[in-house]
């Protein structure tokens, strides 16, 4: 079985891949739905920072989707962003990163 530690780390990885891939204007944020917290930012230029609350309330999140979006949020600057989620499952398929 794997744990939200393996868990976390798996998505950590993959969070800071994709920017490497896709280039400097891509943020990915590891959110942690036990905590509501940010776990993790790849890239960051939003200005937040993990520990964060997730504010996952502001989308229309669904722990029965695999994933969510695109949709548009509006950054600190007021610059418009292009956003995907992708839950991240345990083997139970319970919903625990997004």
């Amino acid at each position: 079985m794997t744990d939200n530690a393996s868990l976390l780390a798996n998505a950590k990885a993959l969070a800071d891949a994709i920017p490497l891939l896709l280039g400097a204007r891509n943020e990915v944020v590891v959110h942690d739905l036990s905590s509501e917290t940010i776990a993790h930012i790849a890239n960051p230029f939003s200005q937040r920072k993990p520990g964060d609350p997730s504010n996952m309330q502001e989308i229309d999140f669904r722990p029965s989707e695999n994933v969510i979006g695109p949709y548009e949020k509006v950054n600190w600057d007021g610059s418009v962003l292009r956003s995907i989620s992708v839950v991240i499952r345990d083997d139970a398929g319970k919903a625990r990163f997004v």
